[in-house]
């Protein structure tokens, strides 16, 4: 994933588990002097030999150095079935890409390894979202990227080696696609005293009300709502998902990743986040919806969060977890 998404921290812990994706790029890429062209029949995509492993099993792209393009555009090299992928959809897929100024690899995830998992839509570079748009699962797309829908927009991503005007071609591999909001049985377990929770029909964006007067839970509260029927998130795994955070003492919204309208991704166990997430999102099934409540010890402790968290704060939660890698 690390070489999909927008923002700064596209690099940052976010590989896509194959050991393929270093942005100093490898050997499944060639270039030539070819003269510059917005063709994709220009590019060559060259499958790997059956059996292969490691860096041997990834397709070799060619791209002839100096392709460039104004406007994105995609073919499908290889079609699909009949469902599509649609934006705010969990979209998982492998993927080769080549710098079109320099026709080198950049990265690469899957085929030797895991393939990469996130919601299509504005986590990802707009390239992304307009390749991947009513593709269909199984499908096999190759798309040039404008710089406008690349890294154009923030001055390029020097740990890749992409500059701000450069192109970049995508061969992808679309492996799968699910909901990007909690799916699955609803559980009937009472919820603890003073909270309720509404999820909008149509938005699928939870809504959190806490009645300050009663007394927050003591300990940490990690309670399924929707359990979803993925497999159970594991300590050192990347996950995505959507939330919604309010305070016990005023019911307040402090955060929401639906509002930002861009899913959250960390790795759970490493102290990415705060302690109550850390610790009580271990073991809950990929696909489920979590009301987490977190006092004060494993959330901020003493220390306030501006005005929106006070110091001392019981916190509330919805999390939607959408994926696991």
């Amino acid at each position: 994933m690390a070489l999909l998404l927008t923002g700064s921290l596209a690099l940052a812990g976010c590989s896509g588990g194959s050991g393929d994706d270093d942005a100093a790029g490898g050997g499944s890429s060639s270039a030539s002097s070819a003269a510059p062209a917005a063709d994709l029949d220009q590019v060559t995509v060259t499958p790997a030999a059956e059996g292969a492993t490691g860096a041997a099993a990834v397709p070799q792209v060619s791209v002839p150095a100096g392709f460039s393009t104004g406007q994105t555009t995609t073919k499908v090299v290889t079609p699909g079935g009949d469902q599509e992928v649609a934006t705010g959809e969990v979209v998982t897929v492998e993927f080769v890409g080549v710098n079109g100024r320099t026709g080198e690899q950049f990265g690469a995830s899957g085929w030797s390894g895991s393939p990469v998992s996130f919601v299509l839509g504005p986590g990802v570079i707009p390239g992304f979202t307009k390749a991947l748009e009513g593709a269909t699962v199984g499908s096999q797309v190759l798309t040039a990227v404008a710089p406008e829908d690349g890294y154009g927009a923030q001055g390029g991503l020097e740990q890749a080696g992409i500059g701000p005007t450069d192109t970049l071609v995508y061969l992808i591999d679309v492996q799968a696609v699910r909901p990007g909001w909690a799916t699955g049985t609803p559980q009937d377990a009472p919820l603890p005293d003073g909270v309720s929770v509404a999820v909008d029909d149509g938005t699928h964006v939870p809504a959190i009300t806490v009645d300050g007067s009663v007394p927050p839970p003591t300990a940490l509260v990690s309670q399924v709502l929707v359990k979803g029927d993925g497999d159970p998130v594991q300590q050192g795994q990347q996950l995505t998902m959507q939330y919604t955070g309010v305070t016990w003492a005023s019911g307040e919204q402090f955060d929401s990743s639906w509002s930002r309208g861009t899913p959250f991704d960390f790795v759970l166990g490493e102290g990415q986040v705060i302690k109550g997430w850390d610790q009580g999102l271990v073991g809950v099934p990929v696909g489920s919806q979590v009301l987490l409540v977190i006092p004060p010890d494993l959330g901020y402790g003493d220390q306030d969060q501006g005005d929106a968290i006070p110091a001392g704060s019981t916190l509330v939660f919805v999390v939607d977890v959408l994926a696991a890698q």
